[in-house]
């Protein structure tokens, strides 16, 4: 069977209020009126020197997520389930054989027909592994991609609201280093990241089961 991997979001940058489309825009062969002012403007600040810029460690904010950590947990269930579900697909298979090359050595079979009508069983036993290895090991994909897409636009749109109350210009985020190479602690932002996706997490589970 396919190994299944563990819940991995890769998140290499969030750009929130204030940022400009200049990475949209390059995939176009040109660039809005509101676009070119956005980045003029962007420029001015950091020339100015009041650009407010901030980062976020995604790597502790995941280790610290409720909401991550219960999807990943879940996902991992259904992986533990799917590998024991095709185990015991694999032991059948095993069994049955070893029972054939005991049965065909002792001339336990009536005639050649019903050996080979055996051998065609346990074939079929095979391919069927077969398929449920395929089956099981996309199931996973497709539901790994599902949830990582849905904790990213979680992440992002709380980030948002919380910007609302910051107001920062630019907010990074960086996965093992990636993205960012250094950042003063200063515009370290995690902790305070982590604790209100948390609290909005929890809110959320709050409002659900009132339902």
């Amino acid at each position: 069977m396919k190994k299944f991997f563990p819940l991995i979001i890769a998140l290499t940058a969030l750009s929130l209020t204030g940022c400009n489309n200049s990475q949209k825009g390059s995939n176009t062969s040109t660039t809005t009126q509101t676009e070119r002012d956005t980045q003029q403007d962007t420029l001015t600040a950091q020339k100015a020197g009041t650009l407010k810029i901030a980062f976020v460690e995604m790597d502790s904010v995941l280790n610290n997520y409720e909401q991550y950590k219960e999807m990943n947990s879940k996902l991992e269930k259904r992986s533990i389930e799917g590998r024991n579900q095709l185990q015991a697909k694999i032991n059948a298979i095993q069994k049955a054989g070893e029972a054939f090359q005991q049965k065909l050595q002792s001339g336990g079979f009536v005639n050649q027909t019903a050996a080979q009508m055996e051998r065609e069983r346990i074939m079929k036993m095979q391919q069927d592994a077969q398929t449920l290895d395929q089956r099981l090991s996309e199931q996973y994909i497709k539901e790994q991609d599902a949830l990582n897409e849905k904790l990213y636009n979680t992440i992002k749109e709380e980030v948002e609201k919380m910007n609302k109350e910051w107001g920062y210009d630019l907010i990074l985020c960086n996965v093992k280093m990636s993205g960012l190479l250094y950042g003063n602690a200063s515009m370290d932002i995690t902790k305070e990241v982590t604790e209100r996706l948390n609290k909005a997490y929890a809110a959320a589970k709050t409002e659900d089961k009132k339902k």
